[in-house]
């Protein structure tokens, strides 16, 4: 699993995960916000990344919508660039349960076990071997 929000990917990145994809089992699972799937109600939010502080102001429907337009474009990047490099993603939210998630996505252990094909023995008659 590589485990991201993918916000910093880049053409160098992607060749990275398309190497590491070759030779290993790969799931990408990007790690998304509730508030990256739509803008919040109107108004001026102060915003920090823990260094730096800055002022999100959707008081506007065009604020709004560059707001969500650049979420989805984001979004549909990463899910493009999987798509390309034959990759799975899967999206959980920050306030979804992952085991719960994954669970969903890769069904349970039981699960697993009853849709594989079941293996028999019997007795070969000639050698009164059980196989």
């Amino acid at each position: 699993f590589i485990i991201s929000d993918f916000y910093e990917i880049n053409e160098e990145t992607s060749n990275h995960l398309l190497r590491i994809s070759r030779h290993n089992d790969l799931v990408a699972v990007q790690i998304v916000d509730p508030l990256e799937l739509e803008a919040p109600p109107a108004g001026r939010y102060g915003v920090t990344d823990g260094k730096q502080t800055g002022m999100l102001n959707t008081r506007s429907k065009k604020a709004q919508a560059s707001y969500n337009d650049f979420f989805s474009q984001h979004h549909l990047a990463v899910s493009d660039l999987m798509k390309k490099r034959g990759i799975p993603l899967i999206q959980i939210s920050t306030i979804d349960n992952p085991a719960m998630v994954l669970q969903q996505h890769f069904g349970t252990a039981r699960q697993r076990i009853s849709t594989q094909p079941s293996v028999t023995s019997h007795t070969d008659a000639r050698s009164n071997k059980t196989v």
